[in-house]
């Protein structure tokens, strides 16, 4: 399709922007990634750390820690990762009622505050 602007957010919570950053050096509780999720308007960042990257870990991180705590965003930004696109967060954001947008590939500025 043709490329959309991302409206600007009117309020905390309504955009958020995720990704995973690593491979690092295991913590002592076998941490090797962590899963970053950006507030677009205020900037406030969610870090939880994880051994794997896996679909199945970043939806496990985004119910348990954002959705259940703060209810769902109107709209959630990621990469193209197959930990980002793929059916079960597609379901998460259906069941939600979040949209989903996929950031172009190799334009990581459509993630800008997330992917820094």
């Amino acid at each position: 399709g043709f490329l959309q602007p991302i409206q600007p957010p009117n309020d905390v919570f309504q955009i958020l922007g995720m990704d995973w950053w690593g491979p690092t050096i295991p913590s002592l509780s076998g941490n090797r990634y962590v899963l970053v999720v950006t507030d677009r308007l205020s900037g406030y960042v969610f870090a939880t750390a994880s051994p794997t990257n896996t679909a199945q870990d970043t939806a496990r991180i985004l119910m348990e820690k954002i959705i259940l705590v703060h209810g769902p965003p109107d709209i959630l930004i990621t990469d193209q990762g197959t930990h980002f696109k793929n059916e079960l967060l597609q379901a998460i954001s259906k069941l939600v009622g979040c949209a989903h947008i996929f950031s172009t590939p190799y334009h990581p500025q459509t993630n800008g505050q997330t992917e820094r």
